[in-house]
C-alpha cells in the first residue's frame, strides 16, 4: 500500500529551529537531511543540521519539537548526531574530530533489533 504523499498536506507544514545551548556541536553527513519519523508514518518530519549550533525542523507538528524555536541539550543533541550518523553512507562532517572518531566506531543501528 501506498502511503500519502506529504506534500498534499504542504500548507501544515512549518519550519522550526533547533537551538543547541550543549557543548556537544551539530554534525552532518553525506545525507544531510533526514526523515525523524517512521517510513510508515503518513507525514514526514525533516531533520537538517545548519551549522553547530543551529538545526532545522520541516513539520506538520512543531510541538513535537519544543515549538518554532526551541533550545536543546547535549541529550537532545546527541540523539540527533546518531540519527544523523546511522543515516550516512560513508561520511560525517563536524567541528571536533575526537568526537566524530568516537560516533563513527559506533554500531549505527542500536535499538538491539
Amino acid at each position: 500500500m501506498l502511503r500519502p504523499c506529504f506534500a498534499r498536506q504542504k500548507s501544515e507544514y512549518r519550519i522550526g529551529f533547533l537551538r543547541n545551548k550543549s557543548d556537544v556541536s551539530f554534525i552532518t553527513s553525506d545525507q544531510p537531511v533526514i526523515n525523524l519519523l517512521s517510513t510508515t508514518d503518513a507525514e514526514v518530519d525533516f531533520y537538517y543540521p545548519l551549522k553547530p549550533d543551529l538545526a532545522m525542523i520541516y513539520t506538520a507538528n512543531l510541538d513535537r519539537y519544543g515549538g518554532e524555536d526551541a533550545e536543546i541539550g547535549r541529550l537532545s543533541v546527541e540523539s540527533y548526531n546518531h540519527r544523523i550518523f546511522a543515516k550516512s553512507d560513508s561520511q560525517i562532517y563536524g567541528n571536533d574530530p575526537a568526537y566524530l572518531k568516537s560516533l563513527s566506531q559506533m554500531p549505527k543501528d542500536i535499538s538491539g533489533s
